[in-house]
């Protein structure tokens, strides 16, 4: 007896839907159960090991080992935000040092430069490469071609670790 093609790809399509029906009825044993591959062109999940320990106010960060760890997300108590003007008074030729309360050498310091800070002012374009770095009490921006940085400004961001 020879069936009809059609019929063959109806019936294997009821079979489809009964065998999916039958597997939403059977509640997952896990939160988060996966039947069957994922695939992606970056994501490994064989190797990403997620602890338990997540909780508000938490970020979800990974060594290269795929080792998950849930860390405390920055708060507005460990960063502190403000532009810094290269003046006189707190610069030396090429350098200039931060002033903020409490510096510590653990701070993570971002700079970037500010051509028109709030409050106004005769702010020189500083068009030089620079740099951070610490001298042993306070936080320094510098130019790294060793031009002149007074009447500068700056945006600093400070993250306390």
């Amino acid at each position: 007896m020879h069936t009809h093609p059609m019929k063959k790809v109806l019936l294997l399509q009821l079979l489809s839907i009964i065998a999916l029906a039958t597997a939403a009825q059977t509640p997952p044993a896990e939160k988060f159960e996966v039947i069957g591959n994922i695939k992606g062109d970056i994501a490994k999940l064989k190797g990403l090991q997620i602890p338990t320990n997540a909780g508000a106010g938490k970020i979800l960060t990974s060594d290269a080992n795929g080792n998950g760890t849930w860390q405390t997300f920055p708060t507005l108590q460990t960063l502190t935000a403000f532009v810094h003007r290269a003046t006189t008074a707190n610069t030396t030729n090429h350098i200039t040092t931060l002033s903020y309360p409490n510096p510590k050498q653990t701070d993570v310091v971002l700079v970037t430069h500010n051509y028109n800070p709030a409050g106004g002012g005769s702010i020189a374009y500083n068009n030089h490469p620079v740099g951070i770095y610490w001298v042993g009490n306070a936080w320094t921006i510098y130019n790294e071609d060793i031009a002149d940085i007074v009447g500068t400004a700056f945006n600093v961001l400070v993250i306390r670790q």
